[in-house]
């Protein structure tokens, strides 16, 4: 499979570029692997992610409390059973305030814990459902067959570019 420009009669592609799918999608996990450990935007939606994994935990443990109170003190007096029960429902609304605020942060997060943890083992449709809620377009540009990381430019959601680069000792960057 690859990924190819075709002229369209409204808009002809100027930079006609060809690449193989494979190697396309493995230089664009290969960055995503390195932003998740270095850009600051992706650093800070693997901490969100860990906030929002304990936030709803806090919660689960207060609704937990909350029924397992009502269930084991309906006989008490009313009005102690009543205050027993608003402080629990106060923590019960607490926690998820919490879980929706931080749920807000997060963008396309997967389910069942920290993306940098998860990242490993997702295959690459799940890689690419996950991508596409960080990358808005990848461009390739003319010679990607013969050197892709060269013709390749990243893009996140708001347009801005993330670059590939290589430092001094040949390690690739992934910048903000």
């Amino acid at each position: 499979m690859a990924y190819y420009c075709k002229n369209a009669a409204s808009a002809p592609c100027p930079d006609r570029a060809y690449v193989h799918a494979d190697d396309l999608d493995a230089l664009v996990a290969e960055w995503f692997t390195e932003a998740l450990q270095t850009a600051p935007r992706m650093i800070d939606v693997v901490v969100a992610g860990r906030e929002l994994e304990q936030a709803q935990t806090e919660q689960a443990k207060a609704k937990a409390e909350l029924y397992a109170y009502v269930e084991a003190a309906s006989a008490l007096d009313p009005a102690l059973f009543q205050r027993g029960l608003d402080a629990r429902q106060g923590r019960v609304d607490r926690a998820r305030d919490r879980v929706r605020e931080l749920s807000g942060r997060v963008a396309r997060m997967p389910v069942g814990g920290a993306l940098s943890d998860l990242w490993q083992r997702f295959n690459p449709a799940e890689r690419r459902d996950v991508l596409a809620g960080f990358i808005g377009r990848v461009e390739v540009r003319r010679g990607a067959s013969a050197d892709l990381r060269g013709h390749v430019g990243i893009f996140w959601t708001d347009g801005t570019l993330a670059e590939i680069a290589d430092d001094e000792q040949g390690v690739r960057v992934a910048a903000a």
